[in-house]
């Protein structure tokens, strides 16, 4: 497996990197590669007019069509048998993508060798190393400006003055601070943008973020969680373990962070023996503080947006993730299907305008990650990456940047604007953006980027913020400075495409100082610090990310222009900006062309369309109703023209609020059977109902029985969670830890039962069930149980026939009767039979009651029987005697006992007669049977004599 080469975030409990002289800046990052090493590998199937299903996914923009490959387990294993590969097993992670786990881990050029024989196939569309992944980190909110211990949401204010002269702790010049406070005055971000961070989870708990639509103005979606089962490493088969979600679970619907530390212990297995020993992180938790913390809310930290959703999709656990479950949270979070037959996974009802990845390793871009960026940029969502803390190349995901036009990478820096010490550099970054730096070598951090945390060195603990002393430093808090940016502009002007958006932000950049406090310019980084001014050079993106100015960009209009695809040399064409569309709120002005080289324009050079002729530039200037411009060039040849401006801007600028209004969940309830005899069971079935198109987790229920009314055994439940728990004695019933599953439902049945008749009415008030995304019921629920007394069982007895000869057989049926309408259970019954009254040994005694009957030659018992409600079961015992005389079964009252403490209150009694053999009529008996075989014994020999008198006999010689 590939090591990747560093983590994403800085923490004030981190590991340093090469330490340096001058400033304390405490990061993580991952582990050296020693070369190309994997033995896991990613598949992407092509699709094709036999295995394509196409999904039609609707954001706030217009609706987008997403076409896969429909794939099975029989694609794979084909596919390793084409190819002549050894295939351990394999895993589906989305309708077209697989995991396939060799026998043998590939090394050096092996591994290459292998993936161009997988991309060679026509069926493949990419092959790639699955790689894991590591982490990268003037409103009322009190810890907004600076405070003891604190230095504020510096990164998000005015920039300092050019003529700041940076002087060690004493003067702090915050050129690279984005403005965000000036941005505000124009957008604070529109409730229509959703932006999306995969991470580690986060804490809904937190009380700066919360969950969105239930009245707390919370801003966190329902989300997911991708961290899959652990698998051995060495063989790729599944361990039933969860030891790196840490959550007892693979892929489910609850992407809350249980904390990724890593123990010794931990280190010392397979799992995690590459990994450092280190912390909770709460990564995802800080990350998606930036990028909307509850602001103005007179508590914490502001956000970069104030209005914007987020949607958090957990892939990372303990040290890393692996890369399929981060592309699979990737496509998700845009809408795209990833649920399979063995993975059902319900669409995202939210689908993302922006993607956060404050992850990320080393290598080059895969081509798995290409096309799944590919997918969700074409989908409409910007994908925004930090670039790492490598103090070298950009990682991966980031350098993808170089392959999808949606996609930006961004670099780290100091609070000065010079390339922070451990952030990646090279041409690949497209902007650059504060990551945190301490300035001083020891003690307090002076530029951490605080933001929301959690202060559990393992599992969850107190939620708090960072600070100067539990700081935040990593390129991971660059990228959602960067998004949330994104997601200002978006709110502005929703017609802006990922990569219109990744233009405008570079473009709108503050230049680097032109005063850095270091004389090594990029790629060449001070040996001690790695620090390197960014002016002049392409190893940090266009420059400083400006919020005011990205803004700014994002509300002036688009210039788009259509014309004919080809035409006749020497004639008129004519060109049309009637497509093009101003932001929100504001409208198209005029058109302006301009023409040069030898091109003129022949008529309406200030009209949304003009007619030209001969060859040569034009231009179409846009201006909008407050003076915005945007200027489209347009080579015009002699046959054909170019140029990179839309045919169509879009006509959707201002955005629709997405309505997050969580549907409260309902309960309804059943006894089964009712009504039911004193300490008979009745199944109480209590049913969670969810109408929401994501599930409910973190579902508890609590409630109480009426009086007199217990739960008499065990119950159980169909809700699903890895931590589910159901406790239920006496009257109090408590179910724990539940997930209630999108659309759908579960139960809790359970056993109740009371020894006082009454009617029992059990009533389910209004939030006794809480779920984290949805709240509780808001309705009650009610059932009612009859336990009734119940009356007392009849019994009777017969003999058939009632009258036989001696030693001839009757059978004797005892009927139990019950006309409760319920059963009456545990039933007893014995039976002494008359003297001289003996069971048959030819026929068998049987029983109707489902109870136990034991039969001797002169009783019988029945036991553990049932007799059913309204109606009745039967007792049945062949019977004889050698004596004649008349004999009475007589059942005595109080024989028949039942759990219901009840019996039957009057005697029963049968009578059988038995009478001497008859011999003169009647019945043959032994004398008569004798007679009659004499009969025909001399019969047949007068029939002999006739037949012999008239033969002839020969003599023999």
């Amino acid at each position: 497996m590939q090591r990747l080469f560093g983590l994403l975030l800085a923490l004030g409990f981190g590991t340093a990197v090469a330490a340096p002289a001058a400033e304390y800046n405490p990061v993580r990052t991952y582990p050296i590669s020693i070369g190309p090493e994997t033995s896991r590998v990613i598949v992407g199937f092509r699709a094709t007019s036999n295995n394509s299903v196409t999904q039609a996914i609707t954001r706030s923009r217009a609706q987008r069509v997403v076409v896969q490959a429909k794939t099975t387990d029989a694609d794979v294993t084909a596919l390793v048998q084409r190819v002549g590969i050894s295939m351990a097993k394999s895993r589906q992670v989305t309708p077209s993508m697989h995991v396939i786990v060799l026998k043998q881990t590939l090394y050096g050029a092996d591994v290459e060798t292998t993936l161009a024989t997988l991309r060679a196939d026509p069926a493949v569309e990419y092959a790639a190393v699955d790689q894991r992944r590591y982490i990268q980190t003037m409103p009322n909110d009190p810890l907004f400006v600076a405070s003891t211990g604190a230095s504020g949401q510096w990164y998000m204010n005015t920039p300092s003055p050019s003529t700041c002269v940076p002087n060690g702790t004493t003067t702090l010049c915050d050129f690279a601070a984005t403005d965000a406070v000036s941005a505000w005055a124009l957008s604070t971000g529109s409730a229509g943008v959703i932006i999306a961070d995969v991470d580690t989870g986060v804490r809904f708990d937190h009380s700066d973020l919360l969950r969105a639509g239930l009245g707390t103005g919370g801003r966190l979606l329902p989300g997911y969680d991708f961290v899959s089962q652990d698998e051995n490493p060495n063989t790729g088969s599944l361990l039933g373990t969860y030891l790196v979600a840490n959550d007892g679970d693979g892929w489910d619907p609850d992407p809350s962070d249980p904390g990724d530390w890593v123990s010794t212990a931990d280190q010392a297995t397979s799992l995690f023996a590459s990994c450092t020993v280190e912390p909770s992180s709460w990564h995802g938790t800080r990350v998606m503080g930036i990028l909307g913390a509850i602001t103005n809310n007179s508590v914490g930290v502001a956000g970069m947006t104030w209005g914007s959703w987020i949607l958090p999709v957990r892939a990372l656990g303990k040290c890393s993730g692996y890369d399929s479950d981060i592309i699979a949270g990737i496509e998700w979070a845009a809408g795209m299907s990833v649920s399979t037959t063995a993975t059902p996974v319900p669409n995202n009802p939210y689908p993302a305008d922006i993607i956060n990845l404050s992850l990320g390793g080393s290598g080059s871009c895969s081509p798995a990650f290409e096309m799944a960026l590919k997918a969700v940029t074409n989908l409409g969502a910007l994908v925004v990456v930090s670039a790492g803390n490598s103090s070298t190349a950009v990682g991966s995901p980031a350098n993808c940047s170089a392959l999808v036009p949606g996609v930006i990478a961004v670099a780290g820096l100091r609070n000065v604007g010079t390339k922070v010490g451990y952030s990646s550099f090279g041409p690949e970054v497209g902007i650059s953006a504060p990551a945190g730096n301490c300035i001083n070598t020891t003690g307090a951090c002076l530029r951490s980027i605080d933001t929301t945390t959690n202060l559990g060195a393992t599992t969850p603990g107190q939620n708090s913020y960072t600070n100067q002393t539990n700081s935040n430093l990593g390129t991971s808090f660059s990228a959602p400075i960067v998004s949330g940016i994104a997601g200002l502009m978006r709110s502005v002007n929703a017609n802006l495409t990922p990569a219109q958006l990744v233009t405008r932000l570079k473009n709108s950049a503050a230049p680097f100082p032109s005063n850095p406090d270091t004389t090594y310019v990029c790629p060449n980084s001070d040996p001690t610090t790695g620090e390197c001014s960014c002016l002049g050079t392409n190893q940090c993106g266009t420059g400083m990310a400006n919020a005011l100015g990205a803004v700014d960009a994002a509300l002036a209009p688009i210039a788009a222009v259509s014309f004919p695809g080809s035409y006749t040399a020497n004639t008129a064409v004519v060109f049309d900006g009637s497509g093009s569309a101003a932001a929100c709120n504001r409208t198209i002005a005029s058109y302006a062309w301009a023409a040069s080289g030898g091109l003129t324009i022949v008529s309406g050079a200030s009209s949304k369309q003009a007619t030209v002729m001969g060859t040569g530039t034009l231009t179409l200037t846009v201006t909008d109703s407050l003076g915005a411009t945007d200027i489209a060039t347009i080579t015009v040849g002699a046959t054909s023209a170019t140029t990179t401006a839309p045919t169509s801007a879009g006509s959707n600028a201002c955005l629709t609020a997405v309505a997050v209004n969580p549907q409260a969940p309902t309960i309804t309830e059943a006894f089964a059977p009712t009504p039911v005899g004193p300490t008979v069971t009745s199944m109480l079935t209590v049913t969670f109902n969810n109408p929401n198109g994501f599930a409910l987790t973190q579902s508890d229920f609590i409630e109480t029985l009426p009086s007199s009314l217990s739960v008499s055994g065990t119950g159980s439940t169909t809700c699903g969670g890895t931590t589910v728990s159901l406790q239920a004695a006496g009257s109090s019933v408590a179910l724990t830890g539940a997930i209630i599953p999108a659309n759908g439902s579960c139960t809790v049945t359970l056993p109740v039962s009371s020894s006082t008749a009454n009617t029992y009415t059990n009533s389910i008030p209004a939030n006794a069930l809480t779920t984290g995304p949805a709240g509780g019921n808001t309705a009650t629920a009610t059932a009612s149980v009859t336990v009734t007394a119940p009356v007392a069982p009849t019994v009777s007895a017969a003999f058939a026939p009632a009258s036989v000869s001696t030693n001839t057989k009757s059978t004797l049926t005892i009927t139990l009767s019950n006309s409760n309408a319920y059963a009456l259970t545990q039933a007893t019954l014995t039976d002494t039979l008359p003297s001289g009254v003996t069971a048959a040994t030819s026929a068998a005694a049987a029983n109707t009651c489902n109870g136990t009957l034991t039969a001797g030659s002169g009783t019988e018992t029945l036991a553990s029987a049932t007799i059913p409600a309204n109606g009745s079961c039967t007792i049945t015992l062949g019977v004889s005697s050698t004596a004649v005389g008349t004999y009475t079964d007589t059942i005595a009252a109080n024989s028949l006992t039942t759990a219901q403490n009840v019996s039957n209150t009057a005697s029963a009694s049968g009578t059988l007669t038995v009478t001497a053999p008859s011999h003169g009529g009647g019945a043959l008996d032994w004398l008569d049977l004798t007679f009659v075989a004499g009969v025909l014994a001399i019969a047949r020999r007068q029939a002999w004599a006739r037949s012999v008198a008239g033969r002839r006999f020969p003599i023999q010689q």
